[in-house]
């Protein structure tokens, strides 16, 4: 088994290099690494995924309407 980045482990799995991979990926629209439709693909876990920032900050830029994007 091989710990890396995504962009490393999938291109390992397509040319046979590895049998499987465990990948941590978060799918967003400007992270595409390969065309999942290859793979067979079984998520394992859910994540949940948390901002945290002081209180200030909070108060400064996001309370009042700031986006994240």
């Amino acid at each position: 088994m091989t710990l890396g980045d995504p962009a490393q482990i999938f291109p390992k799995i397509k040319s046979g290099e590895l049998d499987f991979g465990l990948v941590d990926i978060f799918v967003t629209q400007e992270q595409v690494f390969e065309d999942f439709g290859i793979y067979s693909i079984e998520p394992l876990i859910d994540e949940e995924v948390i901002m945290a920032c002081s209180r200030r900050y909070y108060e400064k830029e996001i309370k009042r309407g700031g986006s994240f994007l």
